[in-house]
């Protein structure tokens, strides 16, 4: 028994049962024709035909369209190509606009794809919004951040310090700086702060002490506008956790 015209061709290979059933182009040509058809005899409407086909009205003028300036060949689905270029940057451009835009942290995306078509950075051809995507998954997209990577590069070959740069390694080291002796009572800091206005109190102050080598703490509190601090024997004990900062007391 032959095969009629619209039938599909026969699939090699053992079937799964998970394939979606796609219908012939011949066959879907026919049934885009006959949709157009009855509305061009006023048997249903737009809207109706465009809802019982599944279509949107814009796909609907699309198709009618095409089905007037080609005839049937314009219902036919549009040729997909066999396989989609790879269109992915490889890795030595990446190397190259990553190395470039180091060196010329100040330059933007248009600068640096202009840059690497000349002769001597290559000649490679690429768009400034393939530079910017490799500079954005790099962390490499604002210009602050490509500027601190060119510093960290000068820093780590001997090269001359920004004043970024030295910011970074001043604060760092105020961080680490630790203010203290080894001895036990041989340093206290001292520090006195305002607790607030208490309504029938008045102002009221906190005295603080800290041993430099221990983090224990003494502390008391007054009232009043200028309080005297009491003898230390008169405070209160109590353990101080965390260190508190020596720049503060």
């Amino acid at each position: 028994m032959g095969r009629s015209q619209g039938d599909a061709p026969p699939v090699d290979g053992q079937s799964t049962g998970r394939e979606v059933p796609v219908a012939p182009q011949a066959s879907l040509a026919r049934m885009r024709k006959q949709v157009l058809d009855r509305v061009a005899r006023g048997e249903v409407s737009v809207v109706r035909a465009c809802r019982e086909a599944g279509w949107s009205r814009s796909r609907f003028y699309e198709l009618r369209s095409r089905y007037l300036a080609y005839g049937e060949a314009g219902l036919l689905p549009k040729p997909r190509p066999a396989a989609r270029p790879d269109r992915r940057l490889g890795p030595p451009v990446i190397d190259q606009i990553i190395a470039y835009a180091v060196s010329h942290p100040t330059e933007g995306s248009r600068t640096i794809a202009a840059a690497l078509a000349l002769p001597r950075f290559g000649s490679w051809r690429v768009s400034h919004g393939g530079v910017h995507n490799v500079l954005r998954r790099a962390g490499l997209s604002r210009r602050s951040a490509r500027l601190a990577a060119a510093e960290a590069v000068n820093a780590s070959e001997g090269g001359p310090i920004t004043e970024r740069a030295l910011r970074d390694l001043r604060a760092q080291q105020v961080q680490h700086r630790h203010i203290g002796s080894e001895v036990l009572g041989e340093q206290v800091f001292l520090d006195t702060m305002y607790v607030g206005n208490l309504k029938g109190v008045g102002k009221v102050w906190q005295y603080s002490a800290v041993d430099g080598a221990c983090s224990f703490g003494f502390a008391t509190s007054g009232r009043g506008r200028s309080v005297p601090a009491p003898p230390p024997s008169s405070w209160s004990t109590t353990s101080s956790r965390p260190t508190p900062r020596p720049g503060s007391l």
